[in-house]
C-alpha cells in the first residue's frame, strides 16, 4: 500500500548512510559546478541540521559564509553557523569580523542581525553599538 501524500510529507528526514569525508569531497566538487545559488542555500541548511555535531560540516559552511560567490549563499551560511554553532570559538569572531568589515552591505547586515539576536554579553553589545555609530 502506498503512503499518503500527508504522512509523506509529516516524515522526518532520514539521516544519509553516507560519511562525512565523502560529502565533503562532493559538496567541494559541486560547489565548483553549481551555478543555482537556491540549491547550495538548501544544501546549507540539510547539512546544518542533519550534520551539526560533525566539525567537518563547519569547516564547510564556515568556508562558504566567506567565500561562496553568491551573497545569499553567505548569508544562509552565517545564519546556519550562528543558529547551530554559536557556542563553538571561532563563530562569535566571525561573526564580528564580517559585520565589520565585510565588502557586501548585505552580508554585512545579516551578520550584525546575528549578533543582536543571539549574543547578550558586554563586549558584543558595545561592538554592535560602535557599527551603528559608523552607519
Amino acid at each position: 500500500m502506498s503512503q499518503s501524500p500527508t504522512s509523506f510529507f509529516q516524515e522526518k528526514p532520514k539521516k544519509p548512510q553516507t560519511s562525512v569525508s565523502s560529502l565533503f569531497d562532493r559538496i567541494k566538487e559541486r560547489k565548483k559546478t553549481a551555478e543555482n545559488c537556491v540549491n547550495r542555500q538548501a544544501v546549507i541548511r540539510d547539512l546544518a541540521s542533519l550534520w551539526k555535531n560533525e566539525s567537518e560540516i563547519f569547516d564547510i559552511i564556515h568556508e562558504l559564509s566567506l567565500k561562496d560567490s553568491s551573497y545569499l549563499v553567505r548569508i544562509v551560511a552565517l545564519q546556519e553557523l550562528a543558529k547551530g554553532w554559536g557556542a563553538l570559538p571561532g563563530t562569535l569572531e566571525l561573526l564580528m569580523e564580517v559585520a565589520a568589515s565585510e565588502t557586501d552591505k548585505f552580508v554585512r547586515e545579516a551578520a550584525l542581525q546575528e549578533l543582536i539576536d543571539g549574543w547578550r554579553e558586554d563586549e558584543v553589545q558595545k561592538f554592535i553599538k560602535v557599527l551603528h555609530r559608523r552607519k
